[in-house]
């Protein structure tokens, strides 16, 4: 279809949050007043406006802090600050802290007098010093959770921290092998020298772009994609908040229900209803035949699913895997927005390619209240998967007591058989559940029941050592004799 959006249009209603964005990726100030200045910003133009939530912001700037980490002191201000304002809205604060925090001690390895430091401040004098020490190691690493999973060498350094001088020195003292990291980091650091030696000696790909849109660094995306053919990834776009980016690739794709269908993954509903009221189809799909209800589901964004329900999206689409937004809704334990599909009219008894139903999924997680919902709202508590287990079973198997028992009660049936003639008190024995096992026997399970090898749960009571089990069993026996 005609694309009628405009890039500029775009750029003008998200400049507040294209700017912001950009300070805190673009972090280069251990300034108080400078940093006081970026978290007003963040304060007025993110969070005030709604376009972010305290924890989305906070998630940004561990981000940030990441591929940005000689400022990570600065990141923890900040992180400090939203905290302080927001006590009552932030639920992963602390994971946040203590991730900065853990950065900031690993910082100890560029005190002064080391070389790591004369490369992160492209000190060449000190560099220089090093180098003549004897002894001086020119292939040492550093190995150090700032750049997991592998230790960087110092020309990674170089590239990461864009310390021009000290990686011309080093390339021309040494000849240190330009490597596929080197590479990645110099679109962090985007030092246009460092890139382009790098490039003598590398083909960028994928890990290249998303280096290049965490930096936003607009020309080396667009040079990316026009030199050699790497798509801006809508990822990348998404988890690194750079709208800019994810504008430029609509302006040459001109696909808008692509760019629709993964809009939600930025969470902010009024770029869905740009996309709609400028034509999108609202059921249009991508990416494996997921419609926008998915993406907003799978990256858990209640608001944009609320509009979209209210527009009348097709709420029981299914994507490649025949799976529902109230499928993966239920997988990642969204409950918020499983109740809201559910509630408006989501089909719980639809299955996916592995035949599994929502009761299936939802029985096999630690999650009561969606079993309950899933029932209250009809879910067909005997479905049998593909391998013939019915909810009761993954209940079982994934030792989920009080789901187990309140499937029970409203209608299980303990003595259904699998494609492996195994009832749910077969799985128990054969994995000394016990506590499932007596309930499962308490509310009338076969003990004397086999399965395709023709054991029954005695036997496997007794080849896994099971007395206790074995006891119970036994006596039950007994008692049918």
């Amino acid at each position: 279809m005609a694309n009628n959006c405009s890039y500029n249009e775009l750029m003008e209603l998200y400049k507040d949050y294209c700017n912001t964005i950009d300070e805190i990726y673009k972090l280069s100030t251990c300034n108080e007043e400078e940093i006081n200045k970026i978290y007003n910003d963040i304060k007025s133009k993110l969070i005030q406006t709604g376009l972010l939530s305290p924890d989305e912001v906070l998630q940004a700037v561990l981000y940030a802090s990441y591929y940005n980490n000689r400022y990570n002191k600065s990141y923890l201000s900040i992180c400090k600050k939203i905290y302080d304002e927001n006590t009552e809205y932030i639920n992963i604060y602390e994971n946040v802290l203590e991730k900065i925090t853990l950065r900031c001690s690993l910082m100890d390895v560029y005190e002064e007098n080391t070389i790591y430091r004369a490369i992160m401040y492209d000190d060449l004098i000190s560099l220089i010093k090093f180098t003549e020490l004897e002894g001086f190691d020119k292939d040492q690493k550093l190995k150090s959770r700032l750049f997991e999973p592998e230790p960087v060498s110092l020309l990674e350094l170089c590239c990461y921290y864009g310390a021009v001088n000290c990686f011309k020195l080093l390339r021309t003292k040494f000849n240190l092998k330009i490597t596929e990291e080197c590479l990645d980091f110099s679109f962090l650091s985007g030092k246009p020298d460092i890139i382009s030696e790098c490039l003598k000696k590398r083909m960028p790909d994928a890990i290249s772009m998303k280096h290049a849109i965490i930096s936003r660094n607009l020309d080396f995306i667009c040079f990316l994609n026009n030199e050699y053919n790497i798509e801006i990834s809508y990822e990348f776009c998404s988890q690194f908040h750079n709208l800019q980016a994810f504008f430029i690739y609509l302006d040459q794709t001109k696909d808008i229900n692509k760019c629709f269908v993964c809009s939600p993954c930025f969470g902010i509903p009024s770029l869905c209803e740009y996309f709609l009221s400028h034509g999108a189809d609202i059921n249009a799909n991508a990416f494996g035949f997921k419609t926008i209800l998915h993406m907003s589901t799978i990256c858990c964004k209640t608001k944009v699913v609320e509009a979209l329900l209210t527009h009348g999206v097709e709420i029981d689409a299914k994507d490649c895997y025949q799976k529902t937004a109230v499928f993966y809704a239920i997988e990642r334990e969204y409950n918020d927005i499983a109740e809201l599909l559910i509630t408006h009219g989501a089909d719980v008894n639809l299955f996916d390619i592995d035949n599994y139903a929502a009761l299936h999924i939802a029985a096999s997680k630690q999650n009561k209240s969606i079993v309950e919902l899933l029932i209250s709202h009809g879910a067909l508590i005997n479905a049998q998967d593909e391998s013939g287990f019915t909810p009761l079973h993954h209940a079982t198997i994934c030792f989920r007591i009080e789901i187990a028992e309140f499937l029970i009660l409203n209608g299980a049936d303990v003595n259904i058989k699998d494609k492996h003639g195994s009832t749910p008190l077969i799985y128990a024995s054969n994995n000394s559940i016990n506590v499932i096992a007596e309930l499962l026997i308490s509310h009338g399970a076969d003990v004397n029941t086999t399965d395709q090898y023709g054991r029954t749960p005695l036997h496997y009571s007794s080849i896994y050592h099971n007395d206790y089990l074995k006891e119970l069993l036994l006596h039950m026996e007994q008692i049918l004799i």
